[in-house]
């Protein structure tokens, strides 16, 4: 829409009054087209470059995400509002996608911080999505939310294959350079993650280490990043560093998107469990991969002793990330010792991290 019309509009509404009002507006309310079509229209004529076309389309769809969670919550979800959302969300996940993509082809580090931030988006929402379906929706909305949930499949699988994309290229700029490009990555993951924390403190959430909550347990994973990035950047791995103080910024975004749906919808949202019962601890996927629930196995699963310590332990967070034991590592390279995957690792999401902390991008 030309700009000028789009200010003959805005004029003819009464000036920016209406615009304003415009914003809480949902789908089949009034004031929505107003929103879409003259609100959010005028953002986009006013970015202009990849990066800021990348950046909104990521907010915008975090937006309409977040537009038909409050319609479900409220039985207020119709196929006529269902059908608005997924055609604005098909576009801006598309066109999100398209710019990070171009932007990678000369600025590595750029593509991963908003391939990251579509991740957290994707994720979180993912998570949100599932709660709501399996607390309180009905037969109708249960098809939506399956609706919703698998264009978040979708995006996920494209965001995957960008991972490994971008991540071959990271791994490959360990100079100067990255040390600096890290360094600077872990001031900004830690600062997100001091931020988010006083926010949802702030909002009434519980991030105490104690707590179960799906917030909670991305805050604690989020420090955890941290660490595996100060122990990589330590050993001069400063391409590794970065991926993970990549992750934590991420993994804290993502907290906030959860913290602000709990008090959006007054929802309490719980981390998931696997089927042993132990709650999801961590979930170090990269750069916006991990779609699905963590999963542990140990290596004293010959009936050891439960007191023997964790060394052996592996996970793997959708297929992306595997933390191998030595014995673990041991007892599969015997059995694998001529074959090119004898790491036995999960290469859903191309990034695999063992014990040592090592993380290999596999493509």
């Amino acid at each position: 829409m030309p700009l000028g019309l789009i200010i003959a509009l805005i004029v003819g509404l009464g000036g920016g009054g209406v615009s304003v009002a415009a914003q809480g507006s949902l789908p089949g309310e009034a004031l929505y087209s107003v929103k879409v079509n003259v609100n959010e229209a005028v953002e986009n004529l006013l970015t202009v470059t990849d990066q800021g076309q990348a950046e909104l389309n990521i907010k915008f769809t975090d937006r309409r995400l977040s537009e038909a969670e409050k319609l479900v919550v409220n039985g207020r979800l119709s196929s006529t509002t269902q059908a608005t959302i997924n055609e604005l969300l098909d576009q801006h996940i598309n066109e999100a996608q398209k710019r990070i993509t171009k932007i990678n082809l000369g600025n590595s580090i750029a593509a991963a911080n908003l391939n990251a931030e579509m991740g957290a988006t994707i994720e979180a929402h993912h998570k949100i999505l599932g709660d709501i379906d399996a607390s309180n929706s009905g037969e109708d909305d249960h098809g939506a939310l399956a609706a919703f949930t698998l264009r978040l499949d979708n995006a996920s699988g494209v965001a995957s294959s960008t991972d490994e994309e971008i991540g071959a290229k990271i791994a490959a700029m360990n100079g100067v350079g990255m040390q600096e490009a890290s360094a600077n990555k872990r001031v900004a993951a830690q600062h997100k993650i001091d931020e988010v924390t006083n926010y949802l403190s702030r909002q009434g959430v519980d991030v105490t280490a104690s707590s179960t909550s799906a917030v909670a347990v991305q805050v604690k994973a989020a420090q955890d990043a941290i660490v595996l990035g100060d122990t990589k950047a330590t050993a001069g791995l400063y391409s590794e560093a970065f991926i993970a103080y990549q992750n934590a910024l991420r993994l804290a975004q993502e907290a906030k998107h959860l913290g602000d749906a709990e008090g959006d919808l007054k929802i309490k949202i719980e981390d998931d469990e696997d089927e042993s019962g132990q709650e999801d601890s961590l979930s170090i996927g990269f750069m916006g991969t991990t779609t699905g629930s963590v999963q542990r196995s140990h290596g004293n699963d010959e009936g050891e002793d439960d007191d023997n310590d964790n060394s052996n332990a592996s996970t793997t967070v959708n297929g992306s990330l595997r933390v191998k034991g030595s014995d673990d590592q041991s007892n599969e390279d015997k059995g694998n010792s001529g074959s090119n995957n004898g790491q036995g690792e999960e290469r859903g999401g191309g990034i695999q991290v063992d014990a040592e902390g090592q993380i290999n991008i596999g493509l």
